[in-house]
């Protein structure tokens, strides 16, 4: 049998096995100062998470549709008429 605990319990416990396996480190916890493992070996890169989000089906809508076209339904003033002048 193979008991894995942390220093400080091995102090704290000494050779108290009951005690020991009470608060022993699972093998997939990580100890202190040690690098996570990659979270998911499936997981996608950014690149193709990325990718894969663009080539995904989008709501394709009109925002115009039902609505006027605003060129037509507004007032006209002097101002439009600046705007086309004709240059000599």
């Amino acid at each position: 049998e193979q008991i894995v605990v942390k220093e400080s319990d091995l102090l704290r416990f000494g050779h108290d096995l009951r005690r020991l396996r009470e608060v022993q480190v699972q093998p997939h916890a990580q100890g202190q100062g040690e690098t996570p493992p990659p979270a998911n070996k499936f997981e996608l890169s950014f690149k193709s998470a990325f990718a894969q989000r663009c080539r995904a089906g989008a709501d394709v809508r009109d925002p115009w549709e039902g609505l006027q076209n605003p060129e037509f339904s507004r007032e006209h003033s002097e101002s439009d008429l600046v705007l086309n002048q004709v240059w000599v």
